[in-house]
């Protein structure tokens, strides 16, 4: 028969977030392995709360103190106890929340032991970060994000448009690169084409909205004066979840004749085409990402029925960078006709000044010569 009590895996049962209390009809649960021969004696089970005081003593386990059993294990072997929440918690109340300790206190002829267990502290969503350190216990994040995912962010760009030429061919206006207010035109097909970026270091949490509008004030949207005729709704667009630094591209076409939507289109007036993604604000980016959420794209509507618009004669399916790779300094520009004679000559300080001087030349086919490139034109 040994002198003093064998016993490891100290565990705590009952439920983690539990509460206890007195005389609230609560078992304390609780489990170890046991090992060695302690014949008929008796051995004393205390279990505590926070600390071995007697202020928190949980319960007393009086166990074999008939003498009834052998205790004598050959191997460790589990035992599983419970106890009653002793009077002394009456008015108090103790819990096992993670990280709270609990001491088992084992005594046998004249010799204790005492075993401790600390509730671990959870992870519920599995991204390593513990429940207690977790702003974001149930949604995984890294650590560096203090457990939250890393938010998205996300924002339109790119807008080209892609509109036709009296000659069959077309032209694309890239509004990364140009900085002047390009012309569309009556009795012609744009074909708008923009892209949500998710530029965030997380994704998305849920699909969203891209929400066009379409107004002749340029600050009427999103907030526009109760007097004044509300922005038309152009478009809505659903946008699915899209990881960190993944896009998608968003196209319609428009065929302008005196409306585009609702919106009545009149010659020579300026027009602007807002992009508002997650205008629900369904999505969970931060504050600092909301400002981004809306870009503001101008054009200008000519209705000169008799021009029918500049025709650039380029293959029907290629894109035209509007700005192409002159600088932002001036530059020569030479226009002959169609037999080499040279029609006008001009230094020119940027590509919206080379442009208006096309458009007010006469009905024909020209060559057009700058600094960097040479094409033809028909009106």
């Amino acid at each position: 028969m040994q002198a003093q009590v064998d016993i490891q895996n100290f565990k705590v049962t009952s439920p983690t977030n539990e509460t206890f209390t007195w005389n609230d009809g609560q078992r304390f649960k609780y489990k170890f392995d046991i090992r060695g021969n302690y014949g008929y004696n008796e051995i004393k089970l205390k279990v505590y709360a926070q600390s071995v005081t007697s202020n928190n003593l949980i319960g007393l386990i009086r166990w074999n103190r008939e003498g009834d059993d052998n205790l004598s294990f050959n191997s460790y072997t589990t035992k599983s106890m419970w106890v009653s929440i002793a009077n002394n918690w009456n008015g108090r109340s103790f819990n096992t929340n993670p990280t709270k300790k609990f001491y088992l206190v084992a005594e046998y002829q004249g010799n204790s032991r005492t075993y401790t267990y600390t509730i671990p502290d959870g992870d519920n969503d599995g991204d390593g970060v513990t429940n207690t350190q977790d702003e974001c216990p149930n949604e995984a994040g890294p650590a560096s994000n203090n457990g939250c995912p890393l938010p998205p962010d996300l924002i339109t760009a790119n807008l080209t448009i892609k509109t036709k030429t009296s000659t069959g061919g077309s032209i694309t206006y890239n509004y990364d690169h140009i900085t002047y207010t390009p012309s569309l035109y009556y009795n012609k097909s744009a074909e708008f084409s923009v892209k949500v970026k998710n530029k965030g270091a997380g994704k998305t949490n849920r699909s969203c909205e891209l929400h066009v509008v379409i107004a002749a004030n340029k600050n009427s949207y999103p907030v526009w004066d109760p007097g004044e005729a509300q922005p038309y709704v152009y478009r809505d667009f659903t946008v699915p979840v899209l990881e960190s630094g993944e896009e998608k591209t968003f196209k319609f076409t428009e065929y302008l004749a005196d409306y585009m939507g609702s919106v009545p289109l009149y010659d020579e007036v300026t027009y602007y085409i807002f992009f508002h993604i997650d205008w629900r604000e369904v999505t969970n980016e931060p504050p600092s990402a909301f400002s981004n959420n809306i870009n503001r794209y101008a054009f200008k509507y000519i209705k000169d029925k008799s021009s029918g618009g500049i025709g650039i004669i380029v293959p029907i399916d290629s894109d035209f960078d509007s700005k192409s790779s002159i600088s932002n300094k001036s530059y020569n520009l030479a226009i002959f006709n169609l037999q080499g004679i040279l029609v006008k000559q001009k230094t020119v300080t940027d590509e919206q000044e080379e442009q208006k001087l096309i458009e007010e030349l006469p009905k024909g086919f020209y060559i057009i010569k700058n600094d960097q490139r040479t094409y033809k034109v028909g009106k």
